[in-house]
């Protein structure tokens, strides 16, 4: 008789589908989302990975195709 075969609980499973974008070009862009956080006494800067800037306000977002590096920002302009 074959053993079982283990199951490991979906919750140990590693994570699919979800995409964390981290468009590059906006990093030094005057128009990105200049918010930042204070974490561990260090200033990290996290309004370059959002879907807004000064050009895509909410409720409309960057192309996908910037935020996923796969196209260039028509308006970007470095800083």
């Amino acid at each position: 008789m074959a053993e079982k075969e283990k199951r490991i609980p979906e919750f140990m499973q590693p994570m699919q589908g979800a995409a964390w974008f981290k468009p590059e070009q906006c990093k030094d862009c005057i128009f990105r989302d200049r918010t930042s956080v204070k974490l561990d006494g260090e200033v990290k800067h996290v309004g370059a990975g959002k879907s807004v800037c000064d050009i895509y306000e909410y409720p409309d977002m960057k192309p996908m195709g910037v935020m996923n590096n796969t196209e260039t920002c028509k308006f970007y302009d470095k800083e």
